[in-house]
């Protein structure tokens, strides 16, 4: 009961068309509803429905208010009156409403419902500019997250390829026993080879620069290894030497062991 009187007298008073919560609350329902039926609708037209409101139905409203709770306490004395008089009454009323309009709805709607309603609109924009930016960002977020994860998937896929792939030095061992074994001129540690094996293998060109010189270069540079260095030569070796059992390829094991021993001399 206490609320609903609070409404009243706020109403009475014109004080709550001009709350800026009441019209905060108004802008929410008005812009919803024909947002459901005109998925377009904008925030320009809700306020324009706003002040429509405030002059067809908020101003009218409290006027007919104001005026006809005293027309309907001296409705007995004013049915009595004859025309002449009525038609000084619809001239007070005339009157009155003017002094109204001057006096309080026209100031009262430019200093205080218009730029609160403005206040309203601004944040409501500010609202869906923040939301859009976020969307941005997390659309942004969700393709940078799918790139990473493609970008994971295939530095995985290389991993996984570059350990499945023969080394370096496996590679340029299975060349030399297929060229040895096809009759093929003689391998040498020239740039010409070196081509060769990049455009075949594509790996890098210091390496297989590095394995000619070992295989088919000049035995100095074979001497003084190292205990470590030979032992990794010879884990390439037998790297070499499974993958042409993988084949089947006795021949070309034949071919490879006869460079190994050559190397090393035994």
């Amino acid at each position: 009961m206490k609320d609903v009187m609070k409404r009243v007298q706020g109403f009475l008073t014109f004080q709550t068309p001009l709350d800026i919560n009441f019209i905060r609350s108004q802008f929410a329902a008005v812009h919803s509803q024909y947002q459901r039926q005109i998925p377009e609708w904008a925030y320009g037209s809700t306020k324009e429905k706003l002040i429509a409101a405030y002059w067809y139905t908020y101003v009218l409203s409290h006027f007919a208010l104001i005026i006809g709770v005293p027309v309907l306490i001296l409705g007995p004395i004013i049915s009595g009156l004859n025309s002449h008089y009525l038609f000084i009454v619809l001239i007070v009323l005339s009157f009155t409403f003017l002094v109204l309009l001057v006096g309080n709805y026209w100031p009262f709607f430019r200093s205080q419902f218009l730029p609160k309603l403005e206040a309203v609109v601004s944040d409501y924009n500010g609202e869906h500019q923040r939301g859009i930016i976020r969307e941005f960002r997390q659309e942004q977020e969700r393709i940078t997250a799918h790139f990473q994860e493609q970008s994971l998937m295939q530095q995985e896929g290389a991993k996984k390829c570059r350990q499945a792939q023969l080394s370096n030095l496996a590679l340029t061992l299975v060349y030399y026993v297929l060229s040895k074994a096809a009759g093929i001129d003689e391998m040498h540690c020239d740039d010409h080879t070196t081509n060769l094996l990049l455009k075949l293998y594509g790996v890098d060109r210091g390496s297989l620069k590095t394995n000619l010189e070992l295989i088919v270069g000049s035995s100095s540079k074979r001497q003084n290894l190292g205990e470590r260095k030979c032992t990794e030569i010879r884990n390439r070796f037998d790297e070499a030497v499974n993958f042409l059992e993988e084949m089947n390829y006795s021949k070309g094991i034949v071919i490879l062991k006869d460079l190994e021993v050559r190397i090393f001399n035994i």
